[in-house]
């Protein structure tokens, strides 16, 4: 309103930088304070790279202390290798 910058969600500003830079193919984690975030700016992160390029939405998802050992491995070793973008 009246030129103000329009402000919005820290959740919603995380996902658009995680949808920008894995278009770019930039391997990124973005780091927040609870498990519901990390999948809602995963979700919507997915949501997003599925409508510029459907093979990138699989490349990006939550990662949480929930799940066990060697789901986190996993999750780790895909980062690593450039299979996940974020």
């Amino acid at each position: 309103e009246r030129g103000a910058p329009v402000r919005r969600t820290a959740t919603a500003e995380s996902a658009e930088l995680l949808t920008d830079l894995a278009v770019q193919g930039v391997r990124t984690v973005a780091f927040v304070r609870s498990r519901r975030g990390s999948e809602l700016i995963s979700l919507i992160a997915q949501e997003r790279l599925a409508a510029v390029d459907r093979g990138l939405a699989s490349r990006v998802a939550a990662y949480r202390g929930g799940y066990l050992p060697e789901e986190r491995r996993a999750l780790e070793q895909a980062l690593h290798t450039g299979e996940l973008l974020g």
